[in-house]
């Protein structure tokens, strides 16, 4: 009888050991579940989000293909919209370039551009910024410019990318009125209260006329250098 009350004590004290480690790992179990569902859902998050950002960028970004001889051989729907937007005219596959583009640009920005062009010819891509005025408002094309090789790895095609960043110019230009009335303002008081500490110079001088005390001469004399050391 003994011997099985020893056993059953053992058999509960190690029962009650094991239920106790399971029901560690049972709560471990349920951290890393918590862990990994959290982990999930910040990279779904971040995921979402920079597939939006992606989004976004494409959705205002305009695209053209044009071959070598800078005639148009694709292109997006935003660039076909942004150009009739400013033109009323559609751009067509198999429309050279210029000429869609002639309503916009000058004849110096246009030969610029040719230029441009016919370096990526070589293989080097080119990042730039251009400004254009029209219907007497300003407008600003951020570009990409890149080569499109074959398969024999030769320059096939040219690839624009461009980007309209006309209300971020005007951001920054607001920026920069805003500094310069700023400045103005402030050369304005600086001017303001030179012209105040000359008049009270003055009325010190003229006030020291009127007194022969020497202490309170002296006095004054101390505050019309403190005035000018100012």
């Amino acid at each position: 009888m003994k011997k099985l009350q020893i056993f059953f004590s053992t058999f509960s004290s190690v029962y009650t050991s094991n239920a106790g480690k399971q029901g560690q790992l049972e709560r471990k179990k349920e951290h890393i579940q918590r862990k990994i569902k959290t982990t999930l859902e910040e990279e779904k998050d971040a995921f979402l989000s920079e597939k939006s950002k992606i989004t976004e960028m494409f959705n205002n970004s305009f695209l053209l293909v044009i071959d070598l001889n800078h005639t148009i051989q694709s292109f997006n729907l935003q660039s076909q919209e942004y150009v009739y937007h400013l033109t009323s005219k559609r751009i067509n596959i198999g429309d050279p370039l210029f000429d869609s583009f002639s309503s916009i640009f000058s004849e110096h920005e246009l030969r610029f551009f040719f230029n441009v062009l016919n370096g990526i010819h070589t293989g080097k891509s080119r990042n730039l910024e251009v400004s254009f005025l029209l219907n007497d408002a300003d407008f600003w094309l951020e570009l990409y410019i890149n080569p499109l090789l074959n398969a024999q790895n030769e320059v096939a095609q040219i690839v624009i990318v461009a980007h309209d960043i006309t209300e971020k110019k005007l951001h920054e230009q607001r920026i920069v009125n805003s500094l310069k009335e700023k400045k103005i303002l402030l050369q304005e008081v600086h001017h303001r209260v030179k012209n105040n500490m000359q008049v009270i110079s003055s009325l010190l001088s003229i006030q020291s006329s009127f007194i022969s005390d020497e202490k309170l001469l002296e006095i004054l004399q101390e505050s019309r250098n403190r005035i000018r050391a100012m």
